[in-house]
């Protein structure tokens, strides 16, 4: 597609965005643009027309809620409309979402990087807890309860932190939540329209979204092999930093101690800033003792912690958490009184007595010996392909990142593995577009049965034309043609 399609007028009056949807609908409507094309990715086109990202990125919502594109996860923006009239007697184009359902191969093994292992999850345990939270005497629960959450589960989350990640804050400054995107939508109310959040590039998408949804102050801060880097950092005009110090998404990086010390420096220097730190993954380090966390460091206040049930339990639960610094704590109890809180009391009973009967550290510790037998795994049946595969982030976590060396575009890798029936997750959808690279792919291991681990990784191998460096028939097909 030519990007000289896509200029248009910037004569005063309307929005640059209104504009630039009603130029890409009319030549939609008018069938310029064909059911099936696909757009300009939003950074290229406002690069090519000198907008702004959310210029373009406004505009393609509209046109997405009005239906003339659809987006593709991982793929992008597509034309879907066509003129019904016009296509009479002619046979319709079909859309590629419709194609991909058609054609797209039945997923044998999915790679993804946030799903647990449900065999080992303690059903009887979590029934009796849920039993026993329901029972006669449990009639407050049908209530609805404190705003923050059941003081008896944030009592249990306050002691948690305080022997596994050296975060020392009582059961007040806790508050519970259905989720990330619930909690980080109630900080972003505290912290108000004034805030300019800095967010680490690459990092973790949602975040990133949500806050485009909620704020134009979102400024990407590039990280390095330590995280987040403070020095740019200091350059914007970010009053809020979102971080993930042990375990950096995507790469699976460690923030060190003197890297943290600036960050909190930082935050040191002026009157509302502050740091949210995303503890997503904590439990499972694999080598040596669990990271402490940031919050344990800052003794100005300036740290909003988050943690989750989600990987450590189960995802359905959608449940978890932030610790709020005394000052935002204030400010929470005299702006949000009015906003109920979003996880079911009995949930949050049986979760508090779960963790009150030692069931839950159990249920960790338990895990972290199956997610790192299942790494060790994985680093054996991969280790004989150490010059064509590069591991990193392989310490902590549900996934390690592959750097695939075999000359393969990160494209294609997806898409064999895709017609091998397995799922893999590209490093480029996390990183910004058109950046160049080392083809990368997110695999995740904490997901599959033990008993597919292996077989799933062998047919990834094989369908990439991976050859193991020890394999004798490799070594004389090598040895034939150098003589």
């Amino acid at each position: 597609m030519e990007m000289t399609a896509f200029s248009f007028d910037r004569q005063p009056g309307k929005p640059l965005y209104e504009r630039l949807y009603q130029q890409i609908k009319g030549r939609i409507v008018s069938g310029e643009l064909a059911c099936g094309e696909k757009l300009p990715s939003k950074l290229r086109l406002a690069a090519f027309l000198s907008v702004g990202k959310n210029t373009v990125e406004t505009a393609y919502e509209q046109l997405t809620v009005e239906g003339y594109v659809e987006s593709i996860p991982k793929r992008g923006y597509f034309v879907c409309f066509q003129d019904r009239l016009g296509y009479v007697g002619q046979a319709a184009p079909v859309p590629p979402s419709a194609a991909a359902e058609t054609e797209r191969p039945e997923i044998w093994a999915d790679f993804h990087t946030g799903r647990i292992d449900p065999a080992y999850f303690p059903y009887a345990k979590w029934r009796k807890c849920l039993r026993e939270a329901l029972d006669e005497s449990a009639a407050e629960l049908l209530q609805i309860g404190h705003n923050q959450g059941d003081y008896r589960l944030r009592a249990q989350i306050a002691e948690y932190l305080r022997c596994a990640r050296g975060v020392r804050c009582a059961p007040e400054q806790i508050v519970v939540g259905a989720g990330m995107e619930v909690l980080l939508t109630q900080l972003h109310m505290l912290l108000g329209r004034e805030a300019c959040y800095g967010l680490e590039d690459p990092g973790y998408e949602l975040p990133r979204q949500l806050f485009m949804r909620l704020t134009d102050r979102v400024l990407p801060v590039p990280i390095d092999d330590h995280g987040l880097r403070p020095d740019v950092l200091r350059k914007t005009s970010a009053n809020v930093a979102y971080v993930t110090p042990s375990h950096q998404f995507p790469y699976g990086s460690v923030m060190p101690a003197g890297r943290r010390q600036e960050l909190l420096a930082w935050a040191g220097e002026r009157e509302g800033r502050y740091i949210l730190e995303d503890d997503y993954d904590s439990e499972f380090r694999y080598a040596g003792r669990p990271v402490d966390a940031l919050m344990a460091m800052d003794t100005g206040g300036k740290v909003v912690y988050f943690g989750t049930f989600s990987k450590v339990m189960i995802p359905s639960l959608r449940a978890g958490f932030m610790a709020l610094p005394p000052s935002l704590l204030e400010r929470y109890q005299r702006r949000l009184d009015f906003y109920h809180n979003t996880v079911s009391r009995i949930d949050q009973a049986a979760l508090a007595r779960f963790m009150e009967e030692g069931d839950f550290e159990r249920h960790i510790n338990r895990m972290r010996k199956v997610y790192r037998r299942k790494l060790e795994r994985v680093r054996s049946l991969l280790a004989p392909y150490g010059e064509q595969i590069r591991l990193r982030g392989d310490s902590a976590g549900f996934y390690v990142l592959l750097e695939v060396l075999n000359g393969i575009s990160e494209k294609e890798l997806c898409g064999r593995a895709e017609a091998a029936g397995l799922r893999v997750y590209g490093l480029s959808s996390f990183l910004p577009e058109g950046e160049s690279r080392t083809p990368g792919i997110l695999l995740g291991f904490a997901g599959l049965p033990e008993e597919t681990l292996e077989p799933a990784i062998a047919r990834l191998l094989a369908c990439w034309g991976l050859q193991d460096g020890d394999d004798p028939g490799r070594k004389r097909k090598e040895e034939k043609e150098h003589k």
